[in-house]
């Protein structure tokens, strides 16, 4: 008994520009050419076929095209690229794999790939107390959104080291702005703080503002922008940096890369607290207190800034200024989850006794989840 298999088998041919490849010969019967390449174009003819010059058949990335067989069939591709061909006789699986097509979604940039494309960037200097324009009515068409933004004081002269960044999502079929999301942001000197924001595209567009909160010192600026397939369910902000800032809130020890974003033992008398500003995280954090070995009690803030630089708070001004209070007796030790704001926080540590230092470990650390 004769079958297909008999007169034609299947085969592989590497076809290029350089010159027309025979894929199918005269009398094979009924077949299938399939383009085995994710991303080049394969054309289809006679002998002395020419993409270029004149009418072809045209097999696209990943597409095939069923033939009867009864005469031969050149291929070829455009200059500069090459694609492999697989001629199949009819009834015999052709199909797909995922991972073909995969490949294929990914090197087309099409939004279900996770390749971040530009939304804008740019550096300057914002006046204080004033907001600039970062993106304006700028299209979304991927899920999530990457925002990487880098601020330093122009001098030392600063009050208010902090910048807000306002994040206006707008859904253009309505013209409606239907949400809003603020960081608030800490400034460097003599270098430049660092945070790396990522969420979910909330709407189609977003418009980007920066505000300095300085009332007498400008601050430089310098950011970048990405939409990304990446999925984020939730806004994240993590800085990076272990940078100095320009006021009386320094910093105790932080390895944020680690997730620890504060850690310090001072060494703390009676009425003399001591604070430090924690690195930006926009989640949850725990905190650990260890007082073993210390003869007063301690009670330690997590502080809006505001409140620890002698002002009002800066996240709202009907607040108190405290999101957490946990007080640890002599010689115990404690921990709380806080719930961190779209900020930095200030940690405020106070030796509760009357006489004697103390010197307890404090720690925060960061929550991924």
């Amino acid at each position: 008994m004769v079958t297909l298999l008999n007169v034609f088998a299947p085969k592989l041919v590497e076809v290029s520009a350089d010159k027309p490849k025979k894929v199918v010969d005269a009398g094979a019967g009924p077949v299938q050419i399939r383009n085995r390449d994710e991303l080049v174009t394969v054309y289809l003819g006679d002998e002395d076929i020419d993409p270029t010059s004149q009418v072809v058949a045209i097999l696209d990335p990943l597409g095939s095209q069923s033939v009867d067989g009864k005469k031969d069939i050149w291929a070829m591709t455009l200059p500069g690229t090459s694609a492999i061909v697989n001629a199949i006789p009819t009834g015999l699986s052709g199909e797909v794999s995922p991972a073909a097509i995969a490949a294929q979604i990914y090197g087309q940039s099409v939004p279900l790939a996770r390749k971040p494309i530009n939304l804008g960037n740019g550096s300057g200097d914002v006046a204080a107390a004033t907001i600039i324009p970062l993106l304006s009515a700028a299209p979304v068409t991927q899920p999530a959104y990457q925002l990487y933004l880098f601020l330093q004081a122009d001098n030392s002269g600063t009050t208010i080291p902090f910048c807000k960044l306002h994040m206006k999502w707008t859904d253009t079929s309505s013209g409606l702005m239907l949400d809003l999301d603020q960081l608030l942001v800490p400034v460097g000197f003599p270098s430049f703080c660092d945070v790396f924001v990522t969420g979910p595209a909330r709407e189609d567009q977003i418009t980007l503002t920066l505000e300095n909160l300085d009332p007498s010192v400008s601050v430089s600026y310098t950011y970048t922008c990405t939409q990304t397939s990446q999925v984020y369910t939730e806004l994240r902000a993590i800085q990076g940096d272990t940078n100095t800032m320009p006021t009386t809130l320094s910093k105790a020890s932080q390895i944020p890369q680690f997730g620890v974003l504060y850690a310090s033992a001072p060494t703390i008398m009676p009425g003399t607290p001591s604070q430090h500003i924690a690195n930006t995280w926009t989640g949850s954090a725990s905190l650990a207190i260890d007082n073993t070995g210390q003869a007063n009690a301690v009670l330690v803030q997590v502080l809006d800034p505001g409140i620890a630089l002698g002002g009002s708070a800066i996240y709202t001004h009907s607040f108190s200024g405290i999101f957490a209070s946990v007080q640890v007796a002599a010689g115990a030790i404690a921990t709380a989850l806080i719930a961190l704001p779209n900020g930095p926080v200030v940690l405020k540590i106070t030796n509760l006794g009357t006489t004697g230092a103390i010197s307890p470990s404090v720690i925060l650390v960061r929550n991924d989840k």
